[in-house]
């Protein structure tokens, strides 16, 4: 398995990050599939790099390159977190999600709170990457979430 590393987003890699959020294929299985504006795009990454939000951008390295992002949502409601990632085109198909995946998962652990995920049917690359990081259907929306 590739040996991935993750850190957390500083603001030099607010471009690397919108280019991987706007590439044509992960907005088409994004939840939301429209072009983010750069302003708007800056103004979440800005939020995001404070410590105490709701959200956290983590960067994906592989030899000291990075290669794509992953992001963490923590629920108001409940003690769930919600896990995604997006790689650079170059770098998906190839492990790399699902060990960085892991690694997200370890990080909402030790927040206290449930790794969750949510994939559209038709990703089946990201829903191999998710199971192969150990999450699993819990219904028919399919919301994944990571068995222990």
């Amino acid at each position: 398995m590739p040996n991935v590393a993750l850190r957390p987003a500083i603001a030099e890699d607010a471009e690397a990050v919108f280019t991987w959020r706007n590439d044509e294929e992960v907005r088409a299985l994004s939840r939301d599939s429209k072009p983010v504006e750069w302003d708007d795009h800056l103004s979440w990454f800005s939020n995001c790099l404070v410590g105490a939000n709701s959200e956290s951008v983590w960067i994906i390295e592989y030899e000291n390159i990075s290669i794509g992002s992953g992001r963490i949502t923590k629920y108001e409601e409940d003690d769930r977190a919600e896990i995604s990632i997006v790689l650079s085109e170059e770098y998906r198909g190839n492990g790399y999600g699902s060990e960085a995946l892991k690694q997200l998962v370890h990080i909402v652990r030790g927040m206290g709170r449930l790794p969750v995920a949510w994939v559209r049917p038709s990703n089946a690359r990201s829903l191999a990457a998710f199971k192969r990081a150990g999450f699993d259907f819990a219904n028919q929306l399919l919301e994944l979430h990571h068995n222990e």
